[in-house]
């Protein structure tokens, strides 16, 4: 790295002092202009003081890294690296000028959540060498903001797996190293632990640039100082499919075997499973974001030191899915985890629950939410405590646990087609069945995809029969309608399901029109008993459990922040998709939807359109399928028209909570493919 950053410095036309205690051992071009070297260490504070008093700015990257380094040298890792970055920082605030220090990823430890620069940082015991490294980089960045504290002009940057040509030999330092050092061995590439731990790693160009644009942004005042920075690239990747990468770019026939972390690395070694950054902060101060993705990246780095084939083989692309959930698991939901457990109160309406119901009561309007163990059974239970009998209008076009929910309620099932540009529940066939019908019940309209039914033009026709109205909402949590989150039905019910915009894993939340209606659905959630057991009344186990609840709450916390990413990730998908020819979801004036899905009608017959994205690597499906006035359990049904007519052509594509700029990417040019496949 300080190499690169001494090289780009040059470029800019600064002129570069460089300390470093091996000069013979460093990659820095000996041509290079403009560049004094100094052998010396950054422990040495006489040398540092009369360096930084001929500079105007410092980058600090001296330190000792490497996980065989944590393992096996302790004492010299935290000597150089909190010592060293003490005496970097006093040499800076003696002399009043900025100075930029490198910090770690490992900073964060094992913190499995999507890594801001404010998460938490969680870390082994003491005794285990393993953490003397990031403990040390914590300690550096401690003092940094004591010291800012009394006017020193500082900031931190955080590295995430920075690589290149000239970072490490083969065979020596970081996971690619090693790789390379296999290859040029003829060894398989060795995966510690089945290589399932996840990382992102960042070209070096890409880490310089960033690094060095902050470096000269860093002024008293500015708005880069006293704050720290994550610098990598967010796409994540298995070390297997890293591993998989080098193999197919280097045709390397031995392959890969898997060895156990602690062969491999020695006794107190801990892996990270998880490790992906968050680089928005830097993003948005500087406008600095990665241009070079990871398989180009491996085939320049490959290509530099003579192992890439000239017949590569062809890499499989690891699929782009519908549906992705994103828990973002940090301490702070750890924490309750572990409490519920601690307690041993993890299910009958523990704390995690009541704060769920009271935190959803707050954030939908409404008096009262009785959480579940499933939108299905949220729906099941609210037939049942409406106690009707008769017929039940609903869509064919929606998922079977609607139709499930109606039948084990004792309800016969009547199908209403949907309205051809929002796919919802269409009022003018609603009418014509209500026409038709004598003994409904009950009508069920159903939220697709994030866009509501017309629920005022369901209420008007439904209310002068005393007709009830549940809405199965299992789509709609978070939608809006001007600005309103709650509906015009008797029971609306939501789904907390993995892949809804808040996800409790499995879980679902039933809100009535009144208190009544309430108290029988949540007495129907717990088998039914009443305070009175002589009275208990027909029901089932469907209690939401406390660590859905807590894991609930925590998606809830960030749903402002997930509806902003959903609808931005949409609305530049939109276009691409439109430009491509794909028919959208007409969305009703004053609607805002939450983007739980992301559906569009294809320009093209369904197997040519779904070939090309396959190619692509881009997961689809349809859904809802089938529509269930097709079911042979109900057969025979009279045709729905516009049901089918969306059905045939109507593909669910990917959207998640979190994207990054290489997937979207992809998508839009494999929808970019099925438009010039027209």
């Amino acid at each position: 790295m300080g190499s690169h950053v001494t090289a780009e410095l040059v470029a800019r036309g600064h002129a570069v002092v460089v300390l470093d205690s091996h000069l013979d051992q460093g990659r820095l071009d000996p041509t290079l202009p403009g560049v004094e070297r100094v052998q010396g260490s950054v422990l040495d504070a006489p040398l540092l003081a009369a360096l930084a008093a001929r500079c105007d700015r410092i980058v600090h990257l001296g330190a000792i890294a490497g996980v065989h380094h944590y393992l096996e040298r302790p004492v010299d890792v935290l000597d150089v690296n909190l010592l060293g970055t003490r005496t970097v920082l006093l040499t800076a605030h003696a002399r009043g000028i900025p100075v930029l220090i490198a910090s770690t990823s490992e900073a964060y430890g094992k913190n499995p959540a999507t890594l801001r620069e404010d998460g938490d940082t969680w870390l082994g015991p003491t005794t285990n060498a393993r953490w003397c490294y990031a403990v040390s980089k914590l300690a550096g960045e401690h003092y940094a903001w004591g010291l800012a504290a009394q006017g020193l002009t500082v900031a931190a940057t955080r590295y995430f797996n920075v690589y290149g040509p000239t970072l490490d030999a083969p065979g020596t330092g970081r996971v690619l190293s090693q790789f390379l050092g296999a290859l040029q061995r003829g060894e398989p590439l060795r995966l510690v632990d089945g290589g399932h731990a996840v990382r992102c790693f960042c070209w070096v160009d890409d880490a310089v640039r960033a690094t060095v644009d902050l470096a000269l942004a860093l002024e008293p005042g500015s708005a880069v100082s006293g704050r720290v920075f994550n610098i990598g690239n967010p796409e994540p990747v298995t070390m297997r499919r890293l591993a998989e990468i080098v193999v197919a770019l280097a045709d390397h026939a031995p392959g890969v075997e898997d060895v156990p972390g602690e062969v491999f690395f020695g006794h107190g070694f801990e892996d990270i499973p998880h490790r992906v950054p968050d680089v928005g902060a830097i993003a948005e101060a500087l406008g600095v974001r990665p241009r070079v993705d990871l398989v180009e990246g491996v085939r320049r780095t490959l290509a530099h030191w003579g192992m890439l084939s000239p017949t590569p083989r062809a890499l499989p692309r690891d699929p782009v899915p519908v549906v992705r959930p994103y828990y973002d698991a940090d301490a702070r939901l750890l924490d309750r985890f572990r409490g519920s457990l601690e307690r041993g109160w993890t299910t009958n309406a523990g704390p995690q629950v009541q704060a769920l119901e009271a935190e959803c009561e707050a954030w939908l309007g409404v008096d009262r939410v009785v959480s579940v163990a499933s939108g299905a059974a949220g729906l099941e239970l609210a037939l049942r405590a409406l106690g009707r009998q008769g017929k039940a209008i609903l869509p064919s076009f929606t998922y079977i646990a609607t139709l499930n929910a109606v039948e084990l309620a004792g309800l016969e099932p009547v199908f209403c087609d949907i309205d051809p540009s929002t796919w919802t529940m269409s009022t003018d066939h609603l009418a014509r069945l209500l026409a038709t019908h004598d003994d409904v019940a009950v009508v069920l309209p159903v939220c697709v995809y994030g866009v509501p039914p017309d629920l005022e033009g369901v209420a008007a026709l439904t209310a002068p029969r005393g007709i009830d109205v549940v809405y199965d909402a299992a789509h709609a949590l978070g939608t809006t309608t001007h600005g309103r989150r709650d509906t015009l039905a008797t029971v609306t019910v939501y789904s907390l399901h993995a892949t809804k915009l808040i996800p409790a894993i499995e879980g679902g939340l039933v809100v009535c029109a009144d208190a009544a209606l309430a108290d029988a659905v949540a007495v129907r959630r717990a088998h039914g008993l009443t305070p009175d057991p002589l009275d208990a009344v027909v029901g089932q186990n469907a209690k939401l459990d406390e660590l859905s609840a807590a894991t609930a709450r925590h998606a809830l916390a960030h749903a402002d922040e997930i509806l902003a990413r959903r609808a931005a990730y949409a609305g530049r998908l939109d276009e691409a998709l439109r430009t491509a020819g794909f028919t959208l979801q007409h969305v009703p004036g004053g609607v805002v939807p939450n983007r739980v899905n992301h559906c569009a009608r294809a320009p093209i017959d369904l197997a040519t359109a779904g070939a090309v994205l396959d190619g692509h690597g881009v997961g689809w499906r349809r859904y809802f399928h089938p529509p269930l006035h097709l079911l042979r359990r109900v057969a025979p049904q009279p045709a729905l028209p516009v049901t089918e007519a969306v059905h045939a052509d109507l593909m669910c594509l990917p959207l998640h909570s979190r994207m990054t700029e290489a997937t979207l990417a992809r998508l839009e040019a494999a929808y970019a493919d099925v438009g010039r496949t027209r």
